[in-house]
């Protein structure tokens, strides 16, 4: 009897077994057309990155890199004649950068061997221009010359805007996050620091509001999961330690192959990651979720994986290919938040200009000063403001009204009398 029902039970495994392994090694449809980006095609003589070349190339050459870093080590305390040393040394380069800003678009070579050390050391000369115009314009403010700076701070506003927009992928969104975070903050600085009158405010408010938007990630998204579309296979052929042999045999037997690399099964599990971090961006932060990929605890569950099939594609999808992107959807709600907190800002330095007081509530703001009181991005609800405090705040992450305490809300200080 028990001998019967072992057998039965063998018989039961094995089919069991057979139907995993031929359900797990069949071709599977990918339907990506949605995730696949096609770069705009754009003429050099409208790129701004095609102006900047020249000067990237000289960049490379002179390597001037640790003199910027050294002025910015602590920048609270920045030696002022050094900066005004490494400005007139590199003015060329700050020349060069206003050149090509004049343009309305930024984009990189966009070649397969673009990608990896090349990209990186143009991210890192990009970087260092935006290292030197906020020097110039922490100069200007030094010295008082709050006209030219904010001419200066639009520049960089606009950099940013280029570089959050461009089709270069997510390296040259960050930077473009960095040097607006860096326009931003120079704002507060300004605002603080000058004593025009509220028609200069709401002009510097008009100019900056055209670069503020940072929705060029979503096709920074799709520029990744087109790129790791494309090179999944390279990728299994690393994970096997580039042994040309065991790869050839696998690719010798198609079914046996798709059992242990699927290649379209890892395919459509990328692209359903990337779908809904692209929704993430695209919705409210309180809708935000992002899917996990499953990590195997221990040693029993590692062996269950890879008899579920595609266990190349699992390990591929959970050490390589998914990098924490969910961040920078959340990066993406603090930077909107900053902008709208700076339209409200230079909204309340308006108003303070005409009336040499803060308004009781901010709808008196509208409209003369601002449209419309800008919302936060985290729970959609207006921003807040206490005249109390002299604060303006976003409730931040954890979407909870904390009353402007520094600590757990965005807070900007309205220190500009």
């Amino acid at each position: 009897m028990i001998t019967k029902i072992s057998l039965v039970f063998i018989v039961i495994l094995i089919s069991l077994v057979i139907f995993v392994f031929i359900k797990t090694s069949q071709t599977i449809e990918v339907n990506d057309s949605d995730l696949i980006y096609w770069p705009q095609k754009i003429d050099d003589r409208e790129n701004a990155y095609i102006a900047l070349l020249p000067a990237l190339r000289q960049i490379k050459e002179q390597k001037p890199y640790k003199q910027v870093e050294a002025i910015i080590k602590d920048e609270k305390v920045i030696d002022y004649s050094r900066v005004n040393q490494l400005i007139n040394q590199h003015s060329a380069f700050l020349l060069a950068l206003s050149e090509s800003l004049e343009l309305d678009s930024f984009q990189a070579p966009v070649e397969k061997d673009f990608y990896g050390p090349k990209i990186e050391r143009y991210a890192k000369e990009i970087n260092f221009l935006h290292k030197l115009e906020f020097l110039n314009i922490k100069k200007l403010l030094h010295e008082g010359n709050m006209e030219a700076a904010s001419r200066e701070i639009l520049k960089l506003f606009k950099y940013g805007y280029l570089l959050q927009n461009s089709d270069s992928g997510l390296i040259y969104f960050m930077l473009g996050t960095i040097v607006k975070n860096s326009a931003l903050n120079l704002t507060k600085d300004w605002v603080a620091k000058s004593n025009f009158d509220s028609a200069y405010y709401k002009k510097f408010l008009g100019g900056i509001e055209k670069y503020m938007d940072n929705n060029g990630i979503v096709n920074s998204y799709k520029m990744e999961y087109t790129a790791i579309s494309n090179s999944l296979e390279g990728l299994v052929g690393h994970l096997i330690k580039g042994d040309k042999e065991l790869w050839e045999k696998y690719r010798q037997n198609p079914i046996r192959m798709r059992y242990f690399y699927n290649e379209n099964a890892t395919r459509n599990e990328v692209a359903r990651y990337f779908r809904q971090e692209i929704k993430n961006l695209s919705g409210p932060y309180a809708n935000i979720e992002h899917k996990e990929i499953y990590r195997p605890s221990n040693r029993f569950a590692k062996y269950l994986t890879l008899l579920t099939g595609n266990p190349f594609g699992k390990i591929l999808l959970q050490q390589l290919v998914m990098p924490r992107f969910h961040h920078r959807v959340e990066q993406k709600f603090k930077m909107d938040a900053k902008c709208n907190l700076t339209k409200l800002l230079l909204a309340l330095r308006a108003y303070y200009a005409d009336t040499n007081s803060l308004p009781n509530s901010l709808e008196e703001l509208v409209p003369n000063y601002i449209s419309k009181i800008p919302k936060d991005p985290f729970d959609d609800k207006e921003l807040r403001y206490s005249k109390l405090e002299k604060i303006i705040y976003s409730v931040d992450s954890d979407m909870k009204d904390n009353q402007g305490d520094k600590e757990r809300d965005f807070c900007i200080e309205l220190n500009f009398y």
